[in-house]
């Protein structure tokens, strides 16, 4: 029986464990809308975490401290995925193409956490609370593997962080809201 072959997520022959920015795209599974709210009040747009993107949030926050190579830049949590702006620089390496970039690490920690090792653990992390929070049976959260974009320069970077900004307000024609 020959089955279709799934579509590699990832750069062949790309060390995801190099310096440098990663924008990062993770999905609740079947696209549920259970992470934030947004809503138009008057002129702005307003998103509203649930108890769920509470939690996720949380974990997001804790990404540094259980890898201090990383950091992560930028955020935001939609209603059914999640988008990160993430930069591994491990001690003090170059190719950082943020405009706010520090040089340097004091090596704590895991001293080249690959982009998948990181966002495994979130997403092992935040399924294990909230299926412990809400009482939910053990099960997947989060859709198979991840969406990726390696950032190529500061002009990359500035056009991924001002797209997580916006995300909310254009999340009608958002391609994710189906």
């Amino acid at each position: 029986m020959n089955l279709p072959r799934r579509k590699r997520n990832r750069l062949a022959d790309y060390d995801y464990s190099e310096n440098g920015a990663y924008f990062v795209t993770i999905c609740t599974q079947n696209r549920i809308r259970c992470l934030s709210d947004i809503r138009a009040e008057g002129m702005e747009t307003v998103l509203i975490l649930s108890k769920i993107g509470q939690i996720v949030g949380n974990y997001i926050e804790e990404i540094p401290r259980k890898y201090p190579a990383v950091s992560v830049e930028k955020y935001v949590i939609m209603p059914n995925h999640v988008h990160l702006l993430v930069m591994i620089n491990r001690c003090g390496g170059t190719g950082d193409p943020s405009p706010t970039a520090e040089t340097g690490n004091d090596g704590t920690g895991d001293p080249s956490p690959a982009l998948g090792n990181v966002i495994g653990w979130f997403k092992y992390q935040t399924t294990m609370a909230i299926n412990e929070g809400l009482r939910r049976s053990p099960g997947s959260f989060w859709q198979r593997s991840y969406y990726d974009h390696v950032i190529r320069d500061k002009d990359d970077y500035m056009v991924r962080w001002n797209y997580i900004d916006g995300n909310p307000s254009r999340w009608a024609e958002d391609e994710y809201n189906t």
